[in-house]
């Protein structure tokens, strides 16, 4: 009787990893209860210092006027009486503290009624992540890209800080599944997904209507005449999908609108041209690349800004024009504008505008490592030996350098 070969190390090691493959909503499970097991600790803690006691007390005061008095526009009086004009929050959009309201209104005024909802957010988000990804590559991708989102350092900083980002970011990757699902087939479900999270999230925060403008040129690319999805589906189809598109315009704009109609009948456009000045004011460009190149590595790790420049040259110079590439490209160059057009902003609250980053520096290190463990493929003899090497690096570098953070 023939001896049977030992196995190599690789084969007695990976296989219970790779079986996870078949199992891909188990992966996203894990990753889930990761979010959750960090995001949870210290929950209910006391309000102390720093940003973490100060948006608590802030967004929470906001959400007590919004139960006690019916403002729905955000709030900084601190007295027991309703809200004058002069006193409403308008530099932003509005959608933060109504979340927190319902929260206090079943449970009470405590911190963590205000801490949890970044933290049920970023589940929304990582959710979302996963499936845009696992739809537009697949799941290996899905799952690294998931992974290397939990393992951010601004994640792990501001799991549950209450900040406008972290939802907006869900309704922005949630309402790019809605545009691959109708530009696979349009349904009213497909549809519906993609213009209400794309209200939701124009009704969040700013950076969006940026990734927004990129988003639509590259979009309406796709849908001229003779194009891709011109060729591939029926007329029929093909008009349902313009008329989506056309709505998904509506509603940015209106969502854009609607919060400079606000402000000029409450009298307060002189507040938010200060506050835009403020934002918009510069610095000499050596000091603000000096603060770049200081902070930007601190949130996200070197080695994922490195990755990440690869991706955005390599989809640039070789003009990939795949919807995963479109999703996230519009993404990077519209955070990319905020930060050109808004230092002061990034100065002051780097980690707000840093945050719309996570998912596209996520993704984007995940497809180059990925791609890198597929030309390995070739020089080894399977893919589970060759994708061992760049993704195992790669969760370690993130993991290892995330102590930088703030």
């Amino acid at each position: 009787m023939q001896d049977t070969p030992p196995q190599p190390l690789w084969h007695r090691l990976l296989p219970p990893l790779f079986a996870l493959r078949r199992r891909p909503r188990a992966v996203l499970v894990l990753l889930l209860c990761a979010q959750v097991l960090h995001g949870t600790y210290g929950i209910n803690q006391d309000l102390v210092w720093g940003h973490s006691a100060f948006h608590i007390a802030e967004y929470g005061t906001q959400a007590v006027h919004l139960r006690r008095h019916g403002s729905l526009i955000p709030a900084e009086s601190d007295e027991f009486r309703p809200p004058r004009n002069d006193e409403l929050e308008l530099r932003h959009p509005f959608l933060l503290h109504p979340y927190i309201a319902v929260f206090q209104g079943l449970f009470g005024e405590r911190p963590w009624t205000a801490r949890v909802v970044p933290l049920l957010f970023s589940l929304l988000a990582l959710g979302g992540m996963w499936s845009l990804v696992r739809r537009t590559r697949d799941a290996l991708t899905a799952h690294l890209s998931t992974a290397l989102f939990v393992l951010s350092p601004l994640n792990l900083a501001y799991s549950h800080l209450p900040e406008y980002q972290i939802s907006a970011i869900a309704w922005t990757l949630w309402a790019f599944v809605g545009v691959h699902e109708t530009l696979q087939k349009p349904t009213g479900r497909s549809i519906t997904l993609w213009l209400v999270c794309a209200a939701l999230a124009g009704l969040t925060d700013w950076p969006w209507f940026e990734i927004a403008f990129f988003f639509a040129f590259l979009l309406a690319w796709r849908l001229r005449p003779g194009g891709p999805v011109a060729r591939s589906h029926t007329p029929r189809e093909v008009l349902a999908m313009r008329a989506a598109f056309a709505g998904f315009c509506v509603v940015v704009l209106a969502s854009f609108a609607q919060h400079f109609a606000i402000v000029k009948h409450l009298g307060q456009l002189d507040a938010l041209r200060r506050s835009f000045n403020e934002r918009s004011s510069g610095f000499p460009w050596p000091e603000y690349r000096s603060l770049l190149e200081t902070r930007l590595p601190m949130l996200h790790t070197a080695p994922v800004l490195w990755a990440t420049a690869l991706w955005v040259a390599r989809a640039v110079l070789t003009w990939r024009r795949d919807l995963a590439t479109a999703f996230f490209l519009s993404v990077f160059l519209g955070m990319t504008l905020d930060l050109k057009n808004f230092p002061g902003a990034f100065a002051y609250h780097e980690y707000r505008d840093a945050y719309w980053y996570v998912p596209v520096f996520a993704f984007a290190t995940a497809d180059l490592v990925l791609d890198a463990a597929r030309w390995l493929a070739r020089r080894f003899r399977s893919l589970r030996e060759a994708v061992l090497v760049p993704v195992v690096g790669a969760l370690l570098a993130v993991g290892a350098l995330g102590k930088e953070a703030p």
